[in-house]
């Protein structure tokens, strides 16, 4: 009879299973209600009675991929064979008992970070859903940037060279171009957009030009669009951006206004004494909703430090232009300029 690692399962044998990856690897025969599913996959389980009706006809052609972790009465979570899984338990449901046995490989307990990869991994060959897509880019990126951080190693790839999104390109066998319009829309797409994006009501290139557009404007397109929204086309995204550059906004004034104003409100506070002066770009929060309210300018960088950024043409000269913002704590701004 042959020798089972986990026959006998206790410190000694768990150690004894192998995490290097392999061509071998050992198996064991568990029963379906032993194994629960997996928290951390997201990938939709569908098509569950087809896949009984070929299991039925042809038997089944992958095992299933376990780890040992006791929860519930239960012993084996689940890795990879979610869709199996639940097929065996249809075929048990109407009177096929010899389903209730499957073959499973036998995985080492990982990390979490690592058991997430995994999963992901283990369903690169379906076909999946753009919102799953989305959710693979963003996972795998968090997870990698963790290990990355706390100087783990995947196995494979060496996180501590190179960009992080060349290994989400290559685990996921897509384009580092894809990767990078994955990561857009996932941090800039509006949220009702998104929740159309995952309807499949826009389709993935339409997302990533919407995600492209200040999110304010976003909202606009949306309220303009949303009841004829499947209709909504790259290409109309591209005129939309347009006439927000073509048009004049309500409420915004010129570059050279916009300096004018900066410096005459420097002007009117450089009196007060406990106001300091800085070469480098410094603006508070107060001055930062003036400027915002002239002429859409926005702050980025960090410990205060800000350049001036914005989609909008008018913002590409003041970028160019050295802007000296005279500094006060934001009681003193505001009471010296209510409103």
């Amino acid at each position: 009879m042959a020798f089972n690692i986990l026959d006998s399962l206790n410190n000694n044998s768990k150690n004894v299973v192998e995490d290097k990856p392999s061509a071998n690897f050992r198996t064991k025969d568990i029963s379906i209600f032993n194994i629960y599913r997996n928290d951390k996959n997201f990938y939709q389980i569908i098509d569950i009675e087809e896949l009984a009706n070929s299991i039925l006809l042809v038997g089944l052609m992958s095992n299933l991929v376990v780890v040992y972790e006791p929860k519930e009465g239960k012993e084996y979570k689940l890795i990879s064979g979610e869709r199996r899984l639940e097929a065996l338990k249809s075929l048990y449901e109407k009177g096929h008992k010899e389903y209730e046995h499957v073959t499973c490989q036998i995985k080492k307990e990982a990390s979490e970070e690592e058991e997430e990869i995994e999963i992901i991994i283990a369903n690169s060959s379906r076909v999946k859903t753009v919102n799953e897509m989305l959710q693979e880019e963003a996972k795998l990126k968090t997870n990698l940037q963790k290990m990355k951080q706390e100087g783990k190693q995947l196995k494979g790839y060496d996180l501590s060279k190179g960009r992080l999104r060349d290994v989400v390109a290559s685990i996921l066998g897509v384009s580092k171009t894809k990767v990078a319009q994955m990561e857009n829309i996932n941090n800039n797409l509006h949220n009702d957009f998104r929740k159309e994006l995952d309807e499949g009501n826009i389709n993935f290139a339409t997302a990533n030009e919407i995600a492209g557009i200040d999110k304010k404007k976003q909202q606009e397109i949306y309220e303009k669009t949303k009841d004829n929204i499947s209709g909504l086309k790259v290409q109309h995204i591209k005129d939309f951006k347009k006439e927000f550059k073509d048009e004049n906004i309500k409420g915004q004034i010129d570059v050279e206004e916009a300096l004018q104003n900066i410096e005459s409100e420097n002007k009117k506070i450089s009196n007060l004494d406990k106001i300091k002066t800085f070469d480098t770009i410094y603006m508070s929060e107060f001055m930062f909703r003036m400027i915002n309210r002239q002429c859409k300018i926005c702050p980025i960088g960090s410990k205060g430090k800000c350049i001036f950024y914005n989609t909008e043409e008018v913002t590409d000269r003041l970028c160019k232009k050295q802007i000296r913002i005279w500094l006060e704590i934001e009681n003193m701004l505001e009471a010296e300029f209510p409103g």
